[in-house]
């Protein structure tokens, strides 16, 4: 009779350290940096510059759930300031979408919004953020100010 499979235990994980020693690492299983304390993460997110906001809230829907809430203005806005040179962000725009359209090279063209008559007037994103159905194409270098998006050619050909 076959034996039955028994699951291991992910609770220790050998690992060598830069001294080229030996260590024993306890592997956690999922762990969630909002599990912080408050103050912690607080400390934490005010010393992040946009790119790494962004890249954060892209990490979980819990995190980008956080971190486009109103209540997060505030780390948007310190991570802004650290860039010289940069505009102030648009009344039209939020600060997540005013770094997105900075520091991300894709296609940020939302047909829902189009569908739904807003060009340029992008205010009540900030409850239909989680919502956009963006075409998301690629490696787009150009920004077009008129309309605060980046636009791949064939969102270009079709406007």
């Amino acid at each position: 009779m076959a034996r039955k499979k028994t699951k291991r235990s992910r609770k220790a994980v050998s690992a060598t350290d830069a001294s080229g020693t030996l260590a024993v690492v306890k592997a956690s299983r999922k762990t969630d940096m909002l599990n912080m304390p408050v103050d912690i993460m607080h400390e934490i997110l005010l010393y992040l510059y946009p790119r790494d906001l962004l890249s954060l809230s892209r990490t979980s829907k819990t995190t980008h759930s956080f971190l486009v809430r109103k209540s997060s203005v505030l780390y948007w806005r310190e991570a802004l300031k650290k860039i010289d040179g940069l505009p102030p962000c648009p009344d039209s725009l939020i600060e997540p979408a005013w770094a997105a359209l900075w520091w991300t090279p894709f296609c940020t063209v939302s047909w829902s919004v189009f569908a739904s008559g807003c060009i340029v007037c992008l205010t009540p994103i900030w409850n239909l953020i989680s919502r956009l159905q963006v075409c998301g194409k690629g490696s787009i270098r150009t920004i077009y100010w008129e309309f605060l998006m980046r636009m791949c050619s064939s969102c270009k050909s079709q406007l």
